[in-house]
């Protein structure tokens, strides 16, 4: 009987145990930003899993950042600086992989910019002002002695989308999707609109890491709380991505952009969609490329990123 007893306390101190060792169905809030940095969620989105509620799709990266500050998300789609700037600014995060390459191009009204060089002397528009996009234009011309004017007065794409569509402005940079939709949005107004340039491709001629625009960042408590709900959502992400960004699934990728109305029609998802540098990179490879992408960020303007590159302590592992 004594053995028996025995047997019975020991199996009972060992659930717990065994408990422990299963899979955490914590509830997770996200919050996406509309544009790029949703794309790669929107399969994960679509399945309606309980364990992750996708609290809000946020029109700016003000107000998901804010959000982020105050601890009401538990994971976040942003902007690599703004990351770092929450970060350098004493917010509970950790970044915890990169989601968004380059999704910058050139739009010409001209017909008079073919390549890079073409730049050179004309003054080209560009948004966010103290964000990714001018850096990233600021960094690729220096590199590349090319004397052009960049004009950060007009600060949110859409602005300038319809700026250049209605010839105010002949020269700008805009991310995907808005990139081709205003190549689509002038040609049905019987105007041309060019994209000769892909920024990314610019970029990959004079550095050896990529453009890292977008990132994925995690309450730093929730992590420490519930590291198997972290591990199980990044292979769920990680899944999605693959999916939305899988030939194949062309069609059905550009539905959920539709559906989820990050871009409004699908014959421009589609288009729009090899284009929107859609990624999945974590551990070593991110912060690799976050460093190298951060230190060019802080040699333009260090308020840009909090003040300085983020230390070890910023890296999820």
């Amino acid at each position: 009987m004594k053995r028996i007893v025995c047997l019975l306390l020991a199996i009972c101190l060992l659930v717990p145990l065994f408990a422990s060792c299963g899979a955490d169905n914590t509830t997770i809030k996200i919050g996406v930003l509309s544009g790029p940095t949703a794309v790669g969620a929107l399969k994960m989105m679509s399945t309606n899993d309980a364990r992750y509620d996708f609290a809000e799709t946020y029109a700016s990266p003000d107000l998901i950042v804010g959000d982020v500050a105050k601890g009401k998300l538990d994971i976040a789609a942003l902007p690599t600086n703004n990351a770092a700037a929450l970060y350098n600014g004493g917010a509970d995060i950790r970044v915890i992989a990169l989601n968004t390459l380059g999704v910058l191009y050139v739009l010409d009204s001209t017909g008079t910019v073919n390549s890079l060089a073409d730049l050179a002397g004309k003054r080209i528009y560009v948004p966010n002002a103290g964000s990714n996009p001018e850096y990233i234009v600021r960094h690729i011309l220096e590199e590349n002695n090319i004397n052009a004017t960049v004009d950060i007065s007009i600060v949110q794409p859409i602005e300038l989308r319809n700026r250049l569509l209605n010839g105010a402005v002949e020269i700008a940079v805009l991310p995907q999707p808005v990139a081709t939709a205003t190549v689509v949005a002038a040609s049905a107004a019987g105007k041309t609109i060019a994209t000769p340039i892909d920024l990314s491709a610019e970029w990959d001629k004079i550095e050896d890491t990529p453009i890292v625009q977008g990132c994925l960042v995690a309450n730093a408590t929730f992590c420490e709380e519930h590291p198997k709900a972290v591990e199980a959502f990044l292979e769920n992400y990680k899944a999605s991505v693959e999916y939305m960004t899988a030939s194949e699934n062309l069609d059905a990728a550009a539905s959920l952009c539709v559906d989820y109305k990050i871009i409004a029609a699908k014959p421009i998802a589609k288009q729009a969609l090899p284009k929107c540098g859609i990624t999945y990179i974590d551990g070593k490879d991110m912060k690799t490329a976050l460093d190298a992408f951060y230190g060019i960020l802080h040699s333009y303007n260090p308020d840009s990123i909090g003040g300085s590159i983020p230390d070890g302590e910023f890296y999820y592992d």
